[in-house]
This record gives C-alpha cells, sequence and structure tokens, in this order.
C-alpha cells in the first residue's frame, strides 16, 4: 500500500507541473500569435500607404513631363530594375537569414563580422553594378531606343545602382533584427 500511495503521489504531482505549464504554453502561442497580428497589421497598412503614395508620384509625373516622359521614365527603370538585380547578386535577401541566425547567438563579436561583411558586399556589388552600368551604356541606349541619344543619361543610372544595393544591405540588416517598425517607416519613406 505504501508503494502505491507514493505512485498516486508522484503521479498528482508531475499532472499538477503539467497543468503549470499549459497555462504558460497557451500564454506563449497568444503571445506570438498576437506579434504576427500585429507585424501582418503593420505591414499591410504599409502596404497601402505605399501603393496610395505610388498612385499620387504617378500622377504628378505625368502632369509634369507628360506621357512620353512616363513612358521614358519606365524605359529607363527597367534597365536600372535589370541591371540593379543581376548586380545584387540576391545578397539583400539571403543576408536576412545570415544576420537573423547571428542575432540569435547574442555574440556582439559575431554581430559587428556579419554587419562589416554585409556593408563591404553591398559597396562592393554596387560598384561593380555601376561601373556596369557605364560601361554598357552605349549598348543599351542603342538597344533600348535605337539611338545613343540617351548614353550618358543611362551611364548616369549606375549611381542609383550604387545607392539600392547599400540600401539593401541596410534593409537587410533592419529585417533580420526584426525591427517592423522600422521596416514600416523605411518603406513609407522610400514611397
Amino acid at each position: 500500500m505504501a508503494g502505491t500511495s507514493e505512485n498516486l503521489y508522484e503521479t498528482s504531482a508531475v499532472s499538477r507541473q503539467r497543468k503549470n505549464k499549459e497555462p504558460e504554453a497557451a500564454h506563449a502561442n497568444r503571445s506570438s500569435y498576437g506579434q504576427i497580428l500585429k507585424s501582418s497589421s503593420i505591414m499591410g497598412g504599409t502596404a497601402s500607404i505605399t501603393m496610395i503614395l505610388g498612385m499620387i508620384k504617378t500622377k504628378f509625373a505625368a502632369l509634369l513631363i507628360g506621357t512620353a516622359g512616363v513612358g521614358l521614365q519606365a524605359s529607363f527603370m527597367t534597365i536600372q530594375s535589370l541591371v540593379g538585380t543581376i548586380a545584387g547578386l540576391g545578397i539583400s535577401s539571403s543576408a536576412v537569414r545570415d544576420v537573423v541566425q547571428t542575432v540569435a547567438k547574442d555574440d556582439p563579436n559575431s554581430i559587428g563580422r556579419a554587419v562589416l561583411t554585409l556593408r563591404r558586399m553591398s559597396w562592393l556589388t554596387g560598384l561593380l553594378g555601376m561601373a556596369t552600368m557605364v560601361v554598357l551604356s552605349p549598348l543599351l541606349s542603342i538597344w533600348t531606343f535605337d539611338s545613343d541619344e540617351y548614353t550618358w543619361d543611362i551611364a548616369a543610372l549606375g549611381s542609383i545602382i550604387l545607392f539600392g544595393n547599400i540600401a539593401g544591405g541596410q534593409t537587410a540588416l533592419i529585417r533580420g533584427m526584426r525591427r517592423i517598425g522600422d521596416m514600416a517607416r523605411l518603406q513609407i519613406v522610400g514611397a
């Protein structure tokens, strides 16, 4: 009988421990769901504001430079986007995962090395993209416009590639550190 009562005591103690842990787990789940909902609503609101600002910006551009100017702007943006995507090498996307893993280690030296490496790679790819744009500008002008009239304009787009890669690296840092509010502000100001 004594062994049975000890067994019952142990079983009830384990049962009490489980009951005490269940509210903690439920609270953690509710907290993570709340965080997901909050982050999603912030980013959704940011996307809405960005779309509205984009429409207003396009309307002003159409009024100021006319439809031909908007078409020329679209051609320039297509060239810049193509060369920028190739020059970026996907670093701004893939770096987020590395930053998250480094931040999870909670080692200031590792975080510092990751940030420094990301910034150097952003500068390097940006400078290479800018140089590529300058070198290929005569060909891109002829392929796009059947004229070399826009060679210098296309060469000047190289600076956008440089600054875009630097900004992409900084954005990867902000995303990797899960700074949702800063990401939202960054998108609105960038619009």
